[in-house]
């Protein structure tokens, strides 16, 4: 995994403290999808990737952890790590497209 946010992790005692979110978003480019761990709920962005350009397909927020701003956090995080990494995007996740549409400032990393 290619960690992608902030440079320490929460110990597992704090990942286990209700209300405990962690801004940590990560590239697991064995499962071709961007993660959020929420006190052990994971909610991912999953991806193609083709030379330059990385296409968005579906974003899963567990049910239990909908409501808070997860799959936000998870797509900034995501689209930060595009951007660091040059490629350009095809958001075929309507939520992600969505999250583009609403956040004019990622608008050029439209292929």
């Amino acid at each position: 995994m290619v960690e992608i946010g902030a440079a320490d992790r929460h110990s597992a005692d704090d990942m286990t403290k209700e209300g405990c979110v962690t801004d940590d978003v990560y590239q697991n480019t064995d499962d071709n999808r961007f993660e959020l761990d929420i006190n052990g709920a994971v909610a991912a962005a999953y991806y193609e990737l083709a030379p330059g350009v990385i296409t968005f397909t579906h974003t899963e927020v567990p049910a239990e952890l909908n409501g808070r701003g997860i799959g936000s956090k998870l797509i900034k995080g995501a689209l930060d790590a595009v951007r660091a990494q040059g490629l350009k995007v095809v958001a075929k996740c309507p939520f992600v497209h969505a999250y583009i549409e609403k956040h004019p400032e990622y608008a050029d990393l439209r292929a």
